[in-house]
C-alpha cells in the first residue's frame, strides 16, 4: 500500500492535480503510505465536503437536499438541526431507531454534507 500511495502522489504532482489522503492510525503499517504523504504536504482529508469542494462543486443549499431525504434521514436530521448537537445513542432515543441505522443514516448524511461527526457527536454542517 505504502508504493501504491506514492505512486499516485508522484503521478498527480506530474499532472499538476490537487491530491488528498485520508489519514490513518499511525499504528497501522497500512497507514504509513497516506500518512507519509501527508507529512510531506499532501491535503488530508477529514471531511467529504473537503474533496466536493476541492473538484470546485458547490454544495447545495441543505434545505434543497433536505427535500430529496428518505423519511428517517430527514428524522434523524431534524433532531440534530432541533439540538445542535447529539450523540448515536441520543438519537437512538428520539427516533427509536437501532443504532445500526443511525449510524448508517448519519454516514450517508455526513456524505450529503448536511452534517458532521467530531469527538463522538454529530452536528449540522454550517455550509
Amino acid at each position: 500500500m505504502v508504493i501504491g500511495a506514492l505512486i499516485t502522489a508522484e503521478f498527480a504532482e506530474e499532472q499538476g492535480r490537487q491530491l488528498y489522503a485520508v489519514p490513518g492510525n499511525i499504528t497501522s503499517p497500512a497507514s504509513f503510505g497516506s500518512n507519509q504523504i501527508i507529512s510531506e504536504g499532501v491535503m488530508p482529508l477529514l471531511v467529504i465536503e473537503e474533496l466536493i469542494r476541492g473538484l470546485g462543486i458547490i454544495p447545495e443549499n441543505s434545505s434543497e437536499i433536505r427535500e430529496i431525504l428518505g423519511e428517517d434521514e430527514k428524522n434523524i436530521f431534524d433532531q440534530i438541526r432541533k439540538h445542535s448537537e447529539l450523540t448515536s445513542d441520543e438519537l437512538c432515543r428520539l427516533t427509536m431507531l437501532p443504532p445500526q441505522k443511525i449510524n448508517g443514516i448519519i454516514t450517508v448524511l455526513e456524505m450529503k454534507g448536511l452534517v458532521v461527526s467530531s469527538m463522538g457527536r454529530v452536528f449540522v454542517n454550517r455550509m
